[in-house]
């Protein structure tokens, strides 16, 4: 498989995530300050060196899934090749395959001579034709190196003048799509959205305010982004839901549910268990906030684990929690075959009274229990 382009991945990720206003800078971060021009450099990197550039969670947990998935298919892909162009051609070519191969045509000569004579026919129609495509590229290939001697005529000469410009024009529209990613790799080219007003200066100085107060610097070109696109404003999703109500509606809360939003691009609760011990300290989050916001994931994973387990066992919760006899009852009821409209009614009448026998002589029945209570009383004795 082709190495592709690490800024086109980026950008497929971010239009993924509906992040499309952070292309550029998540590009910057990794292309000119990573060094990261391929997928194979992207999977050099470790989390920490992701981490290290700036990347929000999300995005780090996606581009991995992404470079597990493409080493996955890389793998497939070169077993493939490695089994059609290199296992097969030699084993077709072996003694033992040719052996088998005259074989089994020996005995369709015999048993089916026209199915045979087809087969024959169709192979040696195949080979004249893929000798006819060899011959006509390889004529295709010395025309195109052989200069143009002959004189055409004005037409001939249009149509080649013609071929030669637009190719001359594709060449041209190919350097400057180059040239355009690289700038926008690069951060200089600037993203202008269409009826969207610039921020007031008082929005401005409460993220100003905001990104002192959350320890980010002006050289953290991904978390400023993140906190100037947001004008401060927290997006709405399960996290903030989830942390008002764990933590309320508080200025530490507002800080939490910034650091994972807008910073790190966590919207749903499953995604909080992308953060790891270090991430707390690092984040200086509140020891208590800590604490609290732990023991709730933790209690929500618990719930969650208890659920599945509760709905993978509930087909023999019935098994588990009948008696002996009304679980063979029932297991009796779900294979029994379908008897005839007269039988009916006497079956199940026969079924109800040897059900009303085991339940009071059975083992564990209610009048069995009675009798031997009676015999071994003291008044009895």
């Amino acid at each position: 498989m082709a190495a592709l382009p690490a800024a086109d991945v980026v950008r497929s990720l971010c239009i993924t995530l509906e992040r499309e206003d952070a292309i550029a800078v998540c590009q910057k971060a990794l292309v000119i300050a990573k060094g990261c021009q391929s997928v194979d450099d992207l999977r050099s990197l470790t989390q920490q060196g992701l981490e290290d550039a700036g990347l929000p969670l999300k995005l780090i947990r996606d581009l991995e899934d992404y470079l597990n998935e493409h080493n996955a298919k890389s793998a497939m892909s070169s077993i493939s090749s490695f089994i059609n162009y290199s296992l097969r051609p030699t084993l077709a070519k072996s003694a033992p395959m040719a052996a088998y191969n005259m074989m089994v045509s020996s005995y369709h000569r015999h048993t089916d001579p026209e199915n045979w004579a087809a087969r024959k026919l169709q192979t040696a129609w195949q080979s004249r034709q893929a000798r006819k495509r060899r011959r006509l590229a390889e004529l295709v290939d010395l025309e195109a190196f052989q200069p143009e001697v002959k004189h055409s005529s004005s037409e001939e000469a249009y149509l080649l003048r013609r071929r030669r410009a637009e190719a001359r024009l594709a060449r041209m529209v190919r350097r400057w799509q180059e040239r355009r990613a690289q700038r926008l790799a690069a951060g200089s080219a600037t993203i202008v959205s269409r009826g969207k007003l610039p921020a007031s200066p008082r929005s401005s100085q409460a993220v100003e305010r905001l990104a002192r107060t959350l320890y980010v610097g002006s050289d953290d070109i991904v978390a400023d982004h993140c906190l100037k696109h947001s004008e401060g404003k927290l997006k709405e999703c399960e996290v903030v839901e989830f942390l008002q109500m764990t933590i309320g509606d508080s200025s530490e809360a507002n800080l939490v549910a910034h650091r994972f939003v807008t910073l790190h691009w966590l919207e749903d609760v499953d995604d909080l268990e992308l953060i790891e011990d270090h991430h707390w300290n690092d984040w200086k989050i509140d020891e208590h906030i800590t604490k609290l916001l732990k023991d709730k994931l933790l209690e929500r994973t618990e719930d969650k684990v208890s659920n599945w387990f509760k709905s993978a066992l509930s087909p023999v919760s019935f098994l588990w929690s009948s008696s002996p006899g009304d679980a063979a009852d029932a297991l009796v009821e779900t294979v029994e075959p379908v008897d005839a409209p007269g039988q009916h009614s006497a079956d199940a009448s026969s079924s109800d009274a040897q059900r009303q026998k085991r339940s009071g002589e059975g083992v564990g029945g209610p009048k069995r229990c009675q009798n031997f209570a009676a015999e071994t009383s003291p008044a009895a004795a």
